[in-house]
């Protein structure tokens, strides 16, 4: 009977997922059309509302092809795991009690950090594709390098709570850290903007010679896998920054219309500022963020220590 409720409870959130990561297609395709000047999806289904719906039923009655070139299992497999690796980080979130609460759930989010990353290079590689060699060398080498602020901003929260459970933040809510903390926010920030490949940090397509980068030989079902794990991070990412840099419980209104708020700023973000250039986003993490970062970390372990 529990082993039902726990099941139901998450086909609901799985649910939820699906429909919130929609919705954030849509608003995204409406902000961008109204930056330019010019209206966005507006024909399908109550003037546009229900447009994600039929794209994802387009994507799945596309004709599913295969290339002798290509290595089926990790072709096919791969986006798959990566999926199910997505799935995993949600239910660790702490809503209401959670899935997974444990007292190590950051290390267990750390490890599925990394080992996306490597879901990944198995997934590019055995496509045998150049244009998806070319962007996974950039992926690795944009994303690993910002994994590692991830950590350390990770390490800074374990500094002032003393714990590896994202629990804790519902029993020490400890407000005016926010007021301290504000470069830490803000090289988190960035480091996920790098993290979900984003605009201005979207190399992996970036370059005319990569067309769509590294999925550029999915398409049907497998593409839209892609696009869900896509967007299911970054609302992910916006959730989890909220959570644990602005101190709101999830069961509060507010903590929703702030989660809203990050979703048009990531949106903004993408409309108004120009793509990086790979080699000055690598100077700016090595010469300024690391340093810096390190410098927080151990000034407030100095502070714990007193």
């Amino acid at each position: 009977m529990y082993l039902m409720i726990i099941m139901l409870k998450f086909f609901v959130y799985f649910f939820h997922f699906m429909l919130s990561v929609g919705f954030f297609m849509f608003m995204e395709r409406k902000f961008l059309s109204l930056s330019h000047l010019r209206e966005g999806p507006n024909k399908v289904m109550f003037k546009g509302y229900l447009q994600f719906l039929f794209d994802m039923f387009k994507l799945l009655s596309k004709f599913f092809f295969f290339l002798f070139s290509f290595n089926f299992f990790f072709y096919f497999i791969m986006p798959l795991i990566l999926f199910i690796n997505m799935l995993v980080m949600w239910v660790m979130l702490p809503f209401n009690s959670g899935f997974l609460n444990t007292e190590i759930t950051i290390l267990y989010f750390i490890v599925l950090l990394l080992l996306k990353m490597y879901f990944f290079v198995l997934m590019i590689f055995f496509i045998f594709s150049s244009y998806s060699y070319i962007s996974m060398i950039r992926i690795i080498i944009q994303v690993i390098s910002y994994d590692i602020i991830i950590i350390l901003v990770f390490l800074f929260n374990f500094i002032i709570y003393s714990d590896f459970s994202f629990f804790m933040f519902i029993f020490n809510n400890i407000s005016f850290i926010f007021f301290v903390n504000v470069f830490i926010i803000f090289i988190w920030v960035m480091s996920i903007m790098v993290e979900l490949i984003r605009l201005p940090f979207d190399f992996y397509e970036g370059e005319s010679e990569l067309i769509s980068g590294f999925n550029i030989e999915y398409g049907s079902f497998l593409f839209l896998v892609l696009v869900l794990i896509e967007y299911m991070e970054i609302i992910y990412f916006i959730i989890l920054t909220v959570f644990l840099f602005l101190y709101f419980d999830f069961n509060s209104i507010i903590f929703y219309f702030v989660v809203y708020l990050m979703v048009f700023f990531f949106i903004w973000f993408r409309v108004f500022f120009v793509r990086y250039r790979l080699d000055k986003m690598l100077i700016v993490l090595w010469k300024f963020i690391f340093p810096f970062t390190m410098i927080n970390i151990f000034f407030y372990y100095y502070l714990n220590l007193i």
